[in-house]
């Protein structure tokens, strides 16, 4: 089941507050956010995110069409994405991923 936009807007804006303050704007936005309707982020992003939050790298499961659909219809959290890692915000997402392996655990992904 896809997200609904409002819930991951809500989303973006409660995690760039957390990083950056009250001064939320839609560029700053897309500095973080690969787009304003994904919770993928920007390498930047990520790098940012992760000084503040704990995250886990994983190994990539690929950047295929099906894979990038997964995680846009199925991440609560926050997550970044190239060729080589993926880097997951959400313990048990980095767990089950860790366990099963990404292709695996992305397949599985309820």
């Amino acid at each position: 089941m896809v997200k609904p936009l409002h819930e991951i807007r809500a989303t973006q804006t409660k995690i760039f507050t957390h990083v950056a303050g009250d001064k939320v704007r839609a560029h700053n936005l897309r500095a973080i956010f690969e787009t304003p309707s994904s919770l993928r982020l920007t390498a930047q992003g990520a790098g940012v995110l992760k000084k503040v939050w704990r995250s886990w790298n994983v190994e990539s499961p690929g950047m295929t069409a099906g894979n990038l659909m997964i995680l846009q219809s199925k991440m609560t959290q926050p997550y970044y994405i190239n060729k080589k890692i993926l880097v997951l915000f959400d313990e048990k997402d980095a767990f089950w991923a860790k366990l099963a392996g990404s292709k695996g655990w992305l397949n599985n992904k309820e």
